[in-house]
């Protein structure tokens, strides 16, 4: 049968080329069509019969199918009767094979698994204490800049009280009665002096707030004592600067200017006033 088909197979295979070649001469064209469909025709019954021939011819040589017979070639096995023996054990033992691979292919990849998620887990880890490492050298260096700050501002008002006593003879006062005058973990200071309530504060800001309770010659007073405390110079250069200041933030509407390491900002208050405010540049 097998014969049968390659005979019928073979030729339809060699006359499917030249049918095809045939279609393109107009006098070949139709002749061309029927043996084109001839070949096809073949080639369709050879592909539909041939598993049914092939399962016959095992089966005849005594195998239950042309699967079975591709097994016991497979496994080595040339005699029907010594494959019909043996058939269980062997499928049997393929089959232990098959699961043991099987097995084998799980555990590899179960410990693949976890050497991944252990190597994850030391990544994970390693990259946590990065990040601590980092946080902690970040916050080392935001507290020692707060430090500085805040041993500024401590000299800024030391020196701010220093003056007033030295200046005016007059003792100033926490904002807080038995407090200090800088509040630990704050960079915020207040000073209080006759009627006025100084704040020292930030990165080295200095506001002398207005107040009615006094005369615009004795703030301004104030101000050339603050001025003097904090840049070095002396009461009387500071005090002309003051003046000198507010005569151009009349004309100008206010006025800024640097002195001495310090800026010096003369601008009108909520009220209208003018008043004083201070920046010590540096440390």
């Amino acid at each position: 049968m097998e014969f049968i088909l390659v005979l019928i197979g073979a030729p339809a295979m060699l006359a499917t080329p030249v049918a095809m070649i045939m279609l393109l001469f107009k006098k070949r064209r139709k002749t061309g069509l029927k043996i084109l469909g001839l070949s096809m025709l073949a080639l369709i019954v050879v592909a539909v019969a041939m598993p049914h021939v092939e399962d016959y011819t095992a089966t005849s040589e005594g195998y239950l199918d042309a699967t079975d017979k591709k097994l016991a070639k497979k496994a080595g096995y040339t005699s029907a009767k010594e494959w019909s023996k043996d058939r269980s054990d062997v499928l049997a033992k393929q089959r232990q094979e098959r699961q043991a691979l099987i097995e084998d292919a799980k555990q590899r990849l179960a410990e693949e698994t976890r050497l991944k998620k252990i190597e994850a887990q030391k990544q994970l880890k390693a990259a946590q204490k990065a990040q601590e490492k980092q946080k902690a050298a970040k916050k080392a260096k935001e507290d020692a800049r707060v430090a500085k700050l805040a041993a500024k501002l401590q000299r800024m008002t030391d020196s701010i009280i220093s003056a007033f006593h030295q200046y005016y003879n007059f003792e100033a006062q926490p904002l807080t009665p038995g407090k200090p005058f800088c509040r630990e973990g704050f960079l915020d200071c207040h000073i209080v002096a006759e009627t006025f309530n100084i704040r020292i504060y930030g990165a080295g800001i200095v506001d002398v707030p207005t107040t009615t309770q006094s005369s615009h010659a004795h703030y301004r007073e104030i101000c050339a004592a603050v001025l003097s405390a904090i840049s070095g110079s002396n009461l009387d250069f500071s005090a002309e600067a003051i003046n000198g200041a507010y005569l151009k933030a009349s004309q100008a509407g206010s006025f800024k200017h640097d002195l001495a390491g310090t800026q010096i900002t003369i601008r009108p208050d909520s009220n209208g006033v003018m008043g004083c405010r201070f920046f010590k540049y540096g440390n």
